[in-house]
């Protein structure tokens, strides 16, 4: 019986057309993934990729990075991501569905990349198609992968950018690959601690051959170039040389035992790197890498452990990271996911060693490895036992994410969606709306918004326009009320009466743990004096400062 089986592994993974099945999985787990609820095709799990969306908008359309019309705004923290998913917004004619499903179909495409490369890297590092297929489909099932495919988030395009640069940097294409990591930053802007690792590696290639590093001096100049762009436009917009968001919720670099711990428990807080068995994965790719000691092995190192690693440091040091929802753990997705890929190729690698031993020892590793063939078939049965028993603990994992998916599409569709569509069927076209939720009530409701946090709003983020001076212009307002309170609660029951109320239980708010956020007031503006608001305006700028 087991040797039948150990055929009928050999003959499904060896096959000419192998290498389509990590494909068939992942399109069968992606349907699966969305099919509880309607909210998890046509909705996205969070409001900031709605915010997303308006530029998306914009720059389909011709208009730039456009937050309001007319004006250009450094509010996205990831530009690249709004051009690539801009023709979605083609599809608008056919109702905001479309679009949605349309940037989804692009994050599929980004997933189906992503397994293209993995197969890719792992067949260069094991010399085995083999070991690609199994780590490929291994990654296909891991269910922050699936939810980051759906969310509507650049999180799949930094994975699958980051990948291939990767790749390409293994298999010496050095000006592919930097292209690649270029377009990172502007993608995520934490990715900028990885561009000094790739001139590094490179300066290390070049001084351990004893070649001239000035050869190629476009190589050292691409890396820089997108960002260096998109800096310009962020000075040239609201004179600073990064986005508002950056200046708004960036903190000064700290970090210490807390921040690591956080940083380990966000890592592991679903998928593969919540298992018992994430740590024999990684443990079997490092001992390969250790083995190989080649420049392939170095490199995937580099890129798939130590930069992930930089990168998650870099999050955890400047932002504040709470594990209560994927409003705060999406920062800390990409490097979550990197660090999976190793888990797959080192797992892979242990189950491949029973199935077919000989070959992948003899061909891929120093002879005298053969002596330890009961060590390593002891090894692997015990990677076998392992997956077993983690089974139900992934399968609860993946049964999470997927019930967040639909939960939080829902929590954000009910407050946010909804409260847009509110202000596009009950506002005049001139109104204004002031909120603090900017993604949803902009995209849909297709009025002149300030966002009240500066977020997408240079002249409020920046001081360059008085606080309270903003209340003469605004008409409605679009607020989550709990995020105010004393002065500035009575400032606007006094001036402001309420038209329109959305709320979401408690329990139902998934998002995050924010019981702040479950009800949205919409008010209007009331027929009062201007002298009487006047008055009452030093409360607005005293609330703002």
């Amino acid at each position: 019986m087991a040797s039948r089986l150990n055929n009928t592994i050999q003959y499904i993974i060896t096959g000419s057309s192998s290498f389509i099945i990590p494909f068939i999985i992942f399109i069968c787990a992606t349907i699966y993934f969305v099919w509880p609820s309607t909210f998890s095709l046509y909705d996205f799990p969070l409001d900031d990729a709605w915010i997303n969306r308006v530029y998306s908008r914009s720059f389909a359309f011709g208009h730039g990075f456009q937050y309001n019309s007319g004006t250009q705004e450094a509010g996205s923290t990831s530009p690249l991501w709004a051009i690539i998913t801009a023709p979605a917004h083609w599809l608008e004619p056919f109702g905001a569905r479309a679009v949605v499903v349309g940037v989804k179909i692009i994050g599929v495409i980004l997933g189906l990349t992503s397994l293209v490369v993995i197969q890719k890297i792992s067949g260069v590092l094991t010399g085995s198609q083999k070991i690609g297929v199994i780590a490929a489909s291994f990654f296909a099932i891991e269910p922050r992968f699936l939810f980051s495919v759906f969310s509507g988030m650049e999180t799949t395009l930094l994975v699958t950018l980051w990948l291939s640069a990767s790749y390409a940097f293994i298999v010496q294409r050095w000006l592919f690959s930097f292209i690649l990591f270029s377009m990172t930053p502007v993608t995520r802007p934490e990715a900028l601690v990885i561009l000094p690792l790739c001139i590094l590696g490179l300066l290390i290639i070049f001084v351990g051959r004893r070649g001239s590093i000035s050869t190629q001096p476009i190589i050292w100049i691409v890396p820089w170039l997108p960002m260096l762009l998109w800096s310009g436009f962020c000075k040239y917009t609201n004179g600073h040389w990064l986005p508002n968001t950056f200046y708004l919720k960036a903190r000064p670099f700290h970090l210490d035992w807390h921040e690591i711990s956080v940083a380990w428990q966000a890592v592991s807080q679903h998928g593969f790197a919540s298992l018992l068995i994430f740590f024999i994965g990684m443990g079997a790719y490092l001992a390969w890498i250790f083995v190989r000691r080649d420049f392939i092995s170095k490199s995937s190192l580099l890129f798939l452990i130590i930069a992930p690693v930089i990168y998650l440091i870099g999050v955890v040091s400047t932002r504040r990271v709470i594990l209560d929802g994927y409003y705060w753990t999406r920062w800390v997705d990409p490097a979550s996911l990197l660090l999976t890929i190793p888990f797959c190729i080192g797992y892979s690698i242990i189950l491949m060693v029973s199935i077919d031993f000989q070959k992948l020892i003899v061909t891929t590793l120093p002879r005298t490895f053969k002596n330890y063939q009961i060590l390593f078939v002891f090894f692997t049965w015990c990677g076998l036992a392992g997956l077993i028993y983690s089974s139900p603990l992934f399968a609860k994992s993946f049964f999470d994410r997927r019930t967040h998916l639909a939960s939080d599409s829902r929590a954000t569709h009910l407050i946010n969606v909804q409260t847009g569509l509110w202000i596009k069927e009950n506002t005049p076209l001139s109104a204004t709306i002031g909120v603090n939720d900017a993604g949803a009530i902009r995209y849909f409701g297709k009025r002149r918004t300030i966002d009240l946090l500066g977020l997408n709003s240079a002249d409020i983020a920046f001081g360059k326009i008085r606080f309270d001076a903003i209340f003469y212009e605004i008409e409605w307002l679009a607020i989550f009320p709990l995020w105010f309170e004393g002065n500035m609660t009575n400032f606007i029951e006094r001036h402001f009466e309420k038209r329109k109320v959305f709320h979401i239980p408690l329990e139902e708010y998934t998002i995050c743990n924010c019981p702040s956020q479950t009800t949205k007031v919409i008010y209007k503006k009331k027929k009062s004096t201007n002298s009487s608001l006047i008055n009452d305006l030093t409360v607005v700028q005293e609330f703002s400062e």
